[in-house]
């Protein structure tokens, strides 16, 4: 399977990265890369992530990494990234 970033998840994660390197610029480097590695690793099962509670098609899965919740969505040969959020923060958006 190949993994694809929406750009919207793009843009969380440079505004996560660059609201933690506020305060330690590496902390936020490591943070992401940990972030994305759990990310990389749904190519292996995507499925064993639990259904989105945002959407009613099973194809949406909701990984969640320290407090962050990671929407995926599984089709045929791709797993696109849809958004990557503090759940509080989500019903803002």
């Amino acid at each position: 399977m190949e993994l694809v970033f929406s750009d919207e998840s793009l843009n969380d994660l440079r505004a996560i990265r660059d609201f933690i390197a506020l305060d330690f610029t590496v902390r936020a480097d490591h943070f992401i890369m940990q972030m994305l590695s759990q990310i990389e690793s749904a190519i292996n099962n995507p499925f064993r992530f639990r259904k989105s509670i945002y959407f009613e098609d099973n194809r949406y899965r909701d990984m969640i990494f320290r407090g962050y919740t990671i929407v995926i969505r599984v089709d045929e040969t791709v797993i696109i990234v849809l958004a990557v959020f503090r759940a509080r923060n989500y019903e803002s958006r």
